[in-house]
């Protein structure tokens, strides 16, 4: 059975955003706060007890799931307008695998 999937609250994306931007200002530049992210998710899977060839493997599988999430907002900008200005605080969505085929 697959684990159910990820809730991307429109407040759990603000809480993390707000917390790195009372760490660092520079933060409010998304590509800097993705790049926090990205060293977390380094430092959290390199403190794991696995193996370093497990930890390699889970950050590679990671970088993977992250790609697709990404793929899978891009999709759904294509298939509908965006709205102008759009304010990426007030963001938000679940994100669901794509049902294997």
């Amino acid at each position: 059975m697959p684990p159910p999937p990820l809730n991307l609250s429109r407040e759990l994306v603000q809480n993390l955003m707000r917390v790195l931007q009372q760490h660092d200002e520079r933060a409010r530049d998304p590509r800097f706060g993705a790049q926090y992210l990205a060293a977390v998710i380094g430092l959290l899977v390199g403190n794991d007890p696995r193996p370093a060839a497990q930890k390699r493997e889970l950050l590679d599988e990671l970088t993977a799931f992250s790609g697709h999430v990404l793929d899978d907002v891009l999709a759904r900008a294509e298939a509908r307008p965006v709205p102008p200005a759009a304010d990426p605080e007030r963001a938000f969505g679940v994100w669901k695998p794509p049902a294997k085929t």
